[in-house]
């Protein structure tokens, strides 16, 4: 997600734009979507809900974390080492 924090980070623009171009979403998440995923989370919707992790990542996290060439193009994921 772009914040000021991130902005910070070597490299941050390059791996904001390879996270967009690799999640099945084709973007990356706004401040509103984890807004949104919290109030879900306080809702009454989810009493029954625990031990969960809810990926709010528009789908990276589906497809691996982003490498290196993947920052400078390439829109397949990484292969899986053996």
């Amino acid at each position: 997600m772009a914040t000021r924090a991130a902005s910070g980070l070597v490299g941050s623009t390059d791996l904001l734009a390879a996270s967009a171009r690799i999640a099945p979403l084709r973007r990356n998440i706004e401040t509103d979507d984890v807004g949104l995923a919290t109030l879900l989370l306080a809702s009454d919707y989810t009493a029954a809900i625990t031990g969960e992790t809810l990926h709010v990542d528009a789908g990276v996290h589906i497809e691996g974390p982003v490498g290196r060439g993947q920052m400078q193009g390439e829109t397949k994921p990484r292969e899986q080492e053996k």
